[in-house]
C-alpha cells in the first residue's frame, strides 16, 4: 500500500511540474506567436492549462512511472537520479516543443527557441528528482 501511495504522489507531482513547465514555456515562447493558427495560452487561456494537465496525466504511466520504478529498484545514488531525471526532462521538453509549435513556419517566422523548452523541462526533472528523493527518504 505504501508503494501505491508513493507512485500516486509522484504522478501528481509529475502532472503539476509538467503543466507548470508547459505554461512557463508558453510564456517565454508561445507569446511570440501572433497568428490564429496557434491556440496557446493567449487564445484559449485556461483550456491550454487544462489540455496540458490532461496530457501530463496520460503521459506519466508510459514515461516517468517506469523510469521512477527502475531508478528506485537499481540505483540509490541521488546525484545519478538528478542527472537522469533532468536529462529525460530536457528531452521531453524537446518533444513538447515540437508537439506545441510543430509548424516549421511558426518556429522560423517567430524565432522560437528550443533551448527554453529544454531548460524549463530540465528544471522540472530536477525538481521531480528532489521530490522523489524526499519521498524515498520519508518511507
Amino acid at each position: 500500500m505504501v508503494r501505491y501511495k508513493y507512485y500516486l504522489t509522484m504522478w501528481g507531482v509529475f502532472a503539476l511540474l509538467y503543466t507548470l513547465a508547459a505554461v512557463g514555456m508558453e510564456f517565454f515562447e508561445g507569446n511570440k506567436i501572433t497568428t490564429t493558427l496557434y491556440y496557446g495560452l493567449r487564445n484559449i487561456g485556461f483550456g491550454f492549462i487544462l489540455f496540458n494537465l490532461v496530457h501530463s496525466i496520460i503521459v506519466y504511466p508510459i514515461s516517468f512511472l517506469p523510469l521512477t520504478f527502475l531508478l528506485n529498484k537499481f540505483t540509490k545514488s541521488f546525484s545519478l537520479r538528478i542527472i537522469i531525471y533532468s536529462f529525460v526532462g530536457g528531452i521531453s521538453g524537446i518533444w513538447v516543443f515540437r508537439h506545441l509549435y510543430g509548424f516549421e513556419n511558426l518556429i522560423s517566422s517567430y524565432e522560437l527557441n528550443r533551448s527554453s523548452a529544454i531548460i524549463m523541462f530540465g528544471i522540472s526533472g530536477f525538481v521531480y528528482a528532489l521530490v522523489d528523493y524526499y519521498n524515498t527518504k520519508k518511507k
